[in-house]
C-alpha cells in the first residue's frame, strides 16, 4: 500500500522541535531545521501523549505549525521555521490546548486556533486570512475540560468532545461569534475522554462512547440540534471491566460508504480482542444501526486472541486520505502497538467491509510524535516539496448558481493546471464532482471544459480564480447546506 506523506511533528518535552513527512507509514523525513521553541509539559502518563495538538498543517500553499504557545511559519528559502504568532496566556497544560484548523468563517476561509487561558477558564481565538496578520477574540467559558478525541465540523460548527472528569456532553465551538456551548444532559461515566470519538455519517452526528457500568459501547447521537441522545448499545463483544475500558481509544470511522465502530473487548472469556462492526441504517436522524460483526473478515490474527496490550495503552486512529483520489477516498488505521513515549504505532490499510487490513510497516518508535488525524478528508496535513494546493476563498450567490472564488498555489507562470470541485450535501466528505456552468471561469486563461477548469495558472495566490457551480443541476435548493472542496492538478 502506498501512504501519501503526512505532515507531522514530534512532541519534545526536551531539545528542540522538527516538522517531519511521514513517508510510506514507515520513515520520518525531517522538514527544514529544528525550532528553538519553548518545551510542553511532560504529561501525567505516557498515553495522555496526545496526538490530538499541536499539528502542522498546509493553507494556502505555505506550512504552519503550533507547539506550546506559538505559531511557526515554513520558510523555504532559509530552510527555518519563523515565528509568526505568539499565543498570548496559552495554558501551556496540551490537554487543554487545540491544534491549528482550517474553516470557512464569516463566509471566508481562514487558519485558526482556540485554546483556554492560563488565568482563567475563558478561550481565546486567533484567526488569520494569509498567515501574517492574526486576529485574537476571546471567547466563550472553556470550563476546564480536557480534549482526548478529534473535533469534527458539522452544521458550521466544531464539536469537541470533552473529558470534564468522565461525564459531560462535549463542546460546541460556534466560530463565527467565537462562543462555545456546553449542551445539557449527562453520558455515562466514559472513564477518558479519549473513549469518545465522533464521526459524520449521512448527514448525522454520531459519537461512539464506553459505558464503565455496564462495560459496553454506546452510539450516541445529536438529535434536533439540541443534544447527544443514546441512540443504541452495541452488543458484540462481551462487556469489559472498568480497567479494560480506561484509557483505550476506539474509533468509529467512515470509508464514504459505510460506518464502523473498532474498538477493545472481550470475546466471551478472559481474552481481550479488537472487534470491527458495520452499523448500517435506512433512516435518518434517530433510527437505530443494524449491527454487523465484521471481526472475521477485516481484522487480521494481530488483532484478535488475546491480541491487546497489557495495562490499557490500546489506542487507534484513522486518516482519511481524500485528497489522492476523491472519488474514492482511503482509511488509514494507526495502533499503538507498544506502550510508553518510546513506543511505535503500526499502519494498516481498510480495505472495505469484507478484506483483511493491509499491513504497513511500523511507524518510527516514539508516540511522542503527533500525526494530524482529520476526520474528514486529509488534503492539509499531506504534503511534498513543490506540491500544488487550492484554497476556496469565499462563496457567492448569482442567478446561474453559486460563484466559488478561488486561488492556486505551487508553480507560478504556467497557464497548464486543471481543477476540479466535489461536493456533498448535508455535512459528509465531498466526494461527487460539480457541474459547472459553461463559459464561467475567470482569472487568466481559464477555462471550463466539461465540470473542469483548464489553464490554470497556479501563481502563489496573486490571481482570484472564480467559476460558477450549478448547484440547481446538482439538487440544491436555496438554504441547504453543503460539502464543497477543490482539487488542483498537473
Amino acid at each position: 500500500m502506498a501512504i501519501p506523506p503526512i505532515l507531522c511533528v514530534n512532541y519534545r518535552f526536551s531539545g528542540a522541535v522538527q516538522v517531519y513527512r511521514l513517508l510510506d507509514g514507515t520513515s520520518l523525513d525531517p522538514i527544514g531545521n529544528p525550532i528553538a521553541v519553548g518545551l510542553e509539559v511532560v504529561p501525567a502518563s505516557p498515553q495522555e501523549q496526545s496526538p490530538l495538538h499541536n499539528k502542522v498543517i498546509q493553507f494556502k500553499g505555505e506550512l504552519y505549525v503550533k507547539h506550546a504557545g506559538e505559531i511557526y511559519r515554513f520558510n523555504s528559502g532559509t530552510d527555518n521555521w519563523d515565528l509568526v504568532q505568539t499565543l498570548t496566556s496559552h495554558d501551556i497544560q496540551h490537554a487543554q490546548a487545540q491544534a491549528l484548523h482550517v474553516s470557512t468563517i464569516n463566509g471566508v476561509e481562514k487558519l485558526f486556533v482556540f485554546y483556554q487561558l492560563s488565568s482563567s477558564a475563558s478561550a481565546r481565538f486567533y484567526e488569520t486570512t494569509d498567515g501574517s496578520s492574526w486576529t485574537q477574540t476571546d471567547g466563550g467559558t472553556w470550563n476546564g475540560f480536557n480534549i482526548y478525541h478529534r473535533p469534527v465540523f458539522y452544521d458550521g460548527r466544531m464539536f469537541v468532545p470533552v473529558w470534564t472528569g468522565g461525564s459531560g456532553m462535549g463542546a460546541i465551538v460556534n466560530l463565527n461569534d467565537k462562543t462555545m456551548a456546553f449542551p445539557g444532559g449527562t453520558m455515562p461515566n466514559g472513564s477518558r475522554q479519549r473513549n469518545r470519538p465522533l464521526c459524520v455519517f449521512e448527514d448525522r452526528l454520531l459519537l461512539l462512547t464506553s459505558n464503565t457500568s455496564t462495560g459496553r459501547y454506546e452510539l450516541w447521537e445529536w438529535t434536533l440540534g439540541i443534544s447527544f441522545q443514546l441512540l443504541q448499545v452495541l452488543t458484540t463483544g462481551s462487556p469489559a471491566t472498568i480497567s479494560e475500558l480506561d484509557d483505550t481509544a476506539p474509533e468509529l470511522f467512515t470509508d464514504g460508504t459505510g460506518l464502523f465502530a473498532l474498538y477493545p473487548a472481550l470475546n466471551g472469556g478472559a481474552q481481550r480482542e479488537w472487534f470491527m462492526v458495520e452499523l448500517t441504517s435506512t433512516g435518518g436522524e434517530g433510527t437505530t444501526f443494524t449491527e454487523t460483526d465484521r471481526s472475521g473478515a477485516v481484522l487480521p490474527a494481530s488483532w484478535k486472541a488475546n491480541g491487546l496490550m497489557t495495562g490499557s495503552l490500546n489506542q487507534v486512529e484513522t486518516f482519511l486520505d481524500d485528497e489522492t483520489d476523491p472519488l474514492n477516498p482511503t482509511v488509514y488505521i494507526f495502533r499503538l502497538s507498544t506502550a510508553g513515549s518510546g513506543g511505535t504505532r503500526n499502519v494498516w490499510q481498510f480495505n472495505g467491509n469484507a478484506a483483511l487490513l493491509s499491513r504497513g510497516d511500523f511507524c518510527p518508535a516514539g508516540a511522542n510524535f503527533s500525526l494530524g488525524m482529520p476526520k474528514m478528508g486529509g488534503g492539509e496535513r499531506i504534503w511534498s516539496s513543490g506540491d500544488l494546493d487550492i484554497q476556496i476563498e469565499s462563496l457567492q450567490t448569482t442567478p446561474t448558481g453559486t460563484r466559488i472564488n478561488y486561488t492556486v498555489y505551487g508553480d507560478a507562470g504556467t497557464d497548464d493546471k486543471i481543477v476540479k470541485f466535489f461536493y456533498a450535501a448535508g455535512n459528509d466528505f465531498p466526494d461527487t464532482q460539480c457541474t459547472l456552468v459553461a463559459a464561467s471561469a475567470t482569472g487568466n486563461a481559464s477555462n471550463v471544459v466539461g465540470n473542469q477548469i483548464e489553464d490554470v495558472d497556479a501563481d502563489d495566490g496573486v490571481t482570484t480564480y472564480t467559476v460558477v457551480w450549478d448547484v440547481v443541476t446538482d439538487g440544491f435548493a436555496a438554504g441547504e447546506r453543503a460539502q464543497l472542496k477543490g482539487q488542483i492538478s498537473p
